[in-house]
């Protein structure tokens, strides 16, 4: 196998040949507005090192400011606002806990979004792709947390 290192953090592989190797960055672990960091691919013949080689710049990074509402059903079909900035006007995707927010419009500074059903109740960050950038990072991760909510779960449901 084939592993990829940038800034010593792992770098998912998604698709290696014999000549190219496409991974997913890690996200930035630094606490400057721009990193400059060595790359390392390692396989069973050897390692290679190209110093210097990727640099994570803040100002290029998507962002995720808030979204609302920030809880729904289980069932899915909320309507969630993702405000940001940095996305893109198409093709942008967004996941909660793994299950797809299906777009329903999007802009550079905010999307709309049909949540999808979830299996239970949990709390977790609203995951922005935004295409040829990554993943958005969070202003503040808790303003952009949704809660899937079961209410058959919920002690109201049931008179406490």
């Amino acid at each position: 196998g084939v592993a990829v290192t940038v800034c010593d953090n792992v770098c998912e592989a998604v698709s290696v040949t014999t000549s190219q190797i496409e991974c997913i960055t890690p996200a930035n672990d630094g606490t400057g507005t721009t990193e400059i960091c060595d790359v390392v691919v390692t396989q069973t013949s050897g390692s290679a090192e190209s110093s210097l080689a990727f640099t994570y710049d803040r100002a290029l990074t998507p962002s995720v400011t808030s979204i609302d509402p920030v809880r729904g059903g289980t069932g899915g079909g909320t309507l969630i606002t993702i405000t940001g900035t940095g996305f893109a006007s198409s093709g942008n995707k967004v996941m909660i806990d793994g299950s797809i927010c299906d777009i329903a419009s999007e802009i550079s500074t905010m999307i709309t979004c049909y949540t999808n059903s979830h299996n239970g109740a949990i709390e977790a960050p609203v995951v922005v792709e935004v295409p040829d950038q990554g993943y958005a990072a969070y202003d503040d991760v808790a303003a952009a947390t949704f809660y899937y909510i079961d209410r058959w779960s919920s002690i109201w449901t049931w008179g406490g």
